[in-house]
């Protein structure tokens, strides 16, 4: 968790620095929900939209960095288009 939504330690120490120290523990940091639509798009190419929800939680969702440039409730809209070269 310290490598996405830690902080390090400001210069010297300095109290007017954007972020203050922070060093998340371990544990659970979000919960997602995701679901997915495959359909043909032609015989060998297929069209593919993923949607997800995430919340961060825990020390993840309490972390400066998204409290002041993100959010805990997270968004994903993914779209694709996937070849075949080969089939059995």
């Amino acid at each position: 968790l310290n490598e996405w939504y830690g902080t390090p330690y400001p210069a010297f120490n300095d109290p007017n620095a954007v972020y203050q120290f922070y060093k998340p523990g371990s544990g659970i940091y979000k919960l997602s929900i995701s679901d997915n639509i495959i359909f043909p798009l032609s015989e060998k190419v297929k069209g593919l939209i993923d949607i997800s929800y995430s919340r961060l939680t825990g020390e993840a969702g309490d972390s400066q960095l998204v409290k002041r440039q993100g959010s805990k409730n997270q968004i994903g809209l993914m779209f694709n288009a996937v070849y075949e070269f080969y089939s059995f």
